[in-house]
């Protein structure tokens, strides 16, 4: 797929983005926007976007894993593609994401509704979907890659 302007492709996302609504913001999210590069984050009570972006793009035709973390208390925020981390942002103390309401978690399309509508629907496959509690370290995602990368796809 080739996304190009403002347009997002979501692989998983739970709260939808671009709203801006307290409770319903962008409690995370995987997403693929303009070139095609991988991006990822959340969204703040008050609408603040802390957003990760890909220096390149990853539509070359081959499985890749991508993992988000967030420590809360580190304040950090990375993206780690293919068991390397590639982007990083510190966010200043008490900056979470918005969970104050039960947001949907959504794979392959954005879990905000807009007019009775989904929009920003993912056409492809995923695999391995997995959501946890806790930001991994990066010995933990390197495991992590090692292990997942040597399951047959």
């Amino acid at each position: 797929m080739n996304v190009f302007g403002g347009n997002k492709l979501f692989l998983l996302n739970k709260g939808g983005i671009e709203n801006d609504k307290p409770g319903l913001n962008l409690n995370y999210g995987l997403f693929i926007s303009n070139g095609n590069k991988i991006n990822v984050g959340f969204e703040t009570f008050t609408g603040e976007d802390h957003i990760l972006t890909s220096q390149g793009p990853y539509n070359d035709g081959m499985w890749h894993n991508a993992i988000l973390t967030f420590d809360d208390q580190q304040h950090t925020l990375k993206l780690y593609i293919d068991g390397h981390e590639i982007a990083r942002k510190t966010t200043n103390i008490g900056i979470t994401p918005d969970n104050t309401e039960k947001q949907t978690l959504r794979l392959g399309a954005n879990s905000l509704v807009s007019l009775e509508k989904i929009n920003g629907n993912y056409i492809g496959q995923l695999h391995d979907i997995q959501v946890w509690d806790h930001a991994f370290t990066p010995e933990q995602v390197t495991s992590l890659f090692s292990t997942e990368s040597k399951i047959a796809k």
